[in-house]
């Protein structure tokens, strides 16, 4: 596989791109700045800094189009590459079909709420030029229909045993949609020379969500109604762990996980609520703390391996990630001192 000349030349293409991302060094400019206009001058030297300079940008809506329009215009451009190895596409495609998932899961709660969902613009539905009819979907016959023009049977069969979307349908379905898109990822894993790389990061991608609707529900006080959504196939917290973790107080929640890479995430994640009483505070701190754990998983094993592409769309969706914290402080007045904490990517 490796013989292909093409890793080679995807390798030094998609490393040259990673020299472009926004910086720690970015980052500390950037809220040390007056205004958003004035903060992303300061990334002109990077790929994203370049795109957003053309952009016309009034509040913060504006810089979130914007940012995923980005995303998505990269991915194309990275699939239409002729020097992409084929099963670096594939795993371009696979990978973000997680937000095909995304909008599939705000169209079923626009269903259940009988409105127009939100959705992000990304993914192979947006990419067929069906993202306007997903969001006005009224049923979900409709929704199924869409899923199988864009040739994601997988997700279709999963709505399809559906014969409701009421809330507690709808929390199944999502918890299966998202089941159904891990299950592929470790499966495409599965194929690749260096997979058990990709397998373990999945894995605990897998623990990290589990472990952020444990402590969600646990500071909201609603116990162990949310088992029944956690997801198998996790590397650290089982099914037995996850039920003792819910049956804790959140400030008990970091003593249980000691012995894991896990014990730093609960104790800042109790020091965040505690100030913000915030759900949105837990999901930043794993945002953070997954962004870590890939790099330390990842990054040593990517150089002339399909593992670079998986690497590389975690690296641009922090970066995303990142502008979009510096934004809303800017342009919200929100403390910069807590989105400094929370800010991660390469130095």
């Amino acid at each position: 596989m490796l013989a292909d000349p093409r890793y080679a030349f995807a390798t030094a293409y998609l490393k040259a791109g990673e020299a472009r991302v926004v910086t720690s060094e970015h980052l500390e400019g950037m809220l040390r700045a007056s205004n958003l206009p004035e903060a992303l001058e300061l990334i002109q030297d990077t790929d994203i800094g370049s795109y957003l300079r053309q952009q016309t940008i009034n509040e913060f809506d504006d810089f979130d189009v914007s940012l995923w329009g980005y995303l998505q215009g990269h991915a194309e451009h990275l699939d239409g590459l002729r020097i992409l190895p084929d099963e670096m596409r594939s795993m371009l495609k696979k990978h973000l079909v997680k937000y095909d998932v995304l909008n599939v899961k705000a169209a079923l709660q626009g269903i259940a709420a009988q409105k127009k969902a939100r959705m992000v613009p990304v993914g192979v539905i947006c990419s067929r030029g069906l993202l306007d009819e997903l969001s006005n979907v009224e049923e979900i016959e409709s929704l199924i229909e869409i899923l199988r023009r864009c040739g994601l049977e997988r997700y279709a069969d999963v709505l399809s045993l559906a014969e409701t979307v009421d809330v507690k349908s709808r929390l199944t379905l999502e918890s299966r949609l998202d089941g159904a898109y891990y299950q592929d990822m470790l499966a495409a894993a599965g194929d690749l020379r260096e997979g058990h790389v990709l397998s373990s990061a999945l894995g605990f991608i897998i623990d990290l969500l589990n472990l952020q609707m444990v402590l969600r529900s646990v500071a909201r006080g609603s116990g162990h109604e949310v088992m029944e959504y956690t997801l198998s196939g996790g590397c650290m917290l089982s099914a037995e762990v996850i039920s003792e973790l819910l049956s804790l107080k959140l400030p008990d929640i970091p003593s249980r996980l000691e012995d894991t890479f896990y014990y730093q995430v609960g104790q800042e994640v109790v020091v965040n609520y505690e100030k913000t009483h915030s759900l949105t505070a837990i999901e930043e701190v794993i945002d953070k703390h997954r962004f870590q754990l890939l790099r330390d998983t990842l990054v040593p094993r990517v150089m002339m391996s399909s593992l670079l592409i998986s690497w590389y769309l975690i690296l641009k969706e922090m970066e995303l990630r990142n502008l979009r914290l510096v934004a809303k402080s800017l342009l919200d007045n929100i403390s910069l001192d807590g989105a400094k904490n929370l800010l991660v990517g390469p130095s």
